[in-house]
């Protein structure tokens, strides 16, 4: 069935294919998810350390950080990324990556300190760009298949 200009009707109202596919659509959900729950931990480990007991930043941020690590790979690992074996391989590229952002967070840490900002501003700034950034790369690399 054509329209009056000889074009497919078909055509007109078949909406584009989606640049996202559904499995990375719902991976990118339970990611998402998974790092709200990893940011309660380390957010909430963060202030318990630095306002309650008094901790340097940098080891307030490393102990709420570490103990996120562990909710946030153990659960990305099964859920959003489907790799149900504990691979040497993941976890070495998990492992490098986790440096790499622990010390991005850390130096954002302690440079909103130090320019006199509430240092939870390094941490809401080092996790929303990190966010994406490992994204991306748990997708294609730590939990490649």
């Amino acid at each position: 069935m054509t329209d009056s200009q000889g074009g497919g009707i078909d055509d007109q109202h078949t909406p584009p294919p989606s640049p996202v596919s559904r499995t990375e659509r719902s991976r990118l959900i339970s990611y998402l998810a998974i790092g709200f729950l990893s940011l309660g931990v380390d957010f909430g480990l963060l202030v318990i350390f630095r306002q309650i007991e008094g901790a340097p930043v940098w080891l307030a941020g490393t102990l709420g950080y570490s103990a996120s690590v562990v909710v946030n790979y153990g659960l990305n690992r099964v859920v959003s990324f489907g790799d149900r074996t504990v691979g040497r391989a993941s976890v070495v590229r998990y492992g490098i990556l986790l440096g790499l952002n622990w010390a991005t967070t850390v130096f954002l840490l302690d440079l909103a300190q130090s320019l006199g900002v509430i240092y939870l501003l390094g941490k809401v700034l080092a996790v929303g760009m990190l966010a994406v950034v490992n994204f991306v790369l748990y997708s294609r690399w730590v939990f490649a298949t």
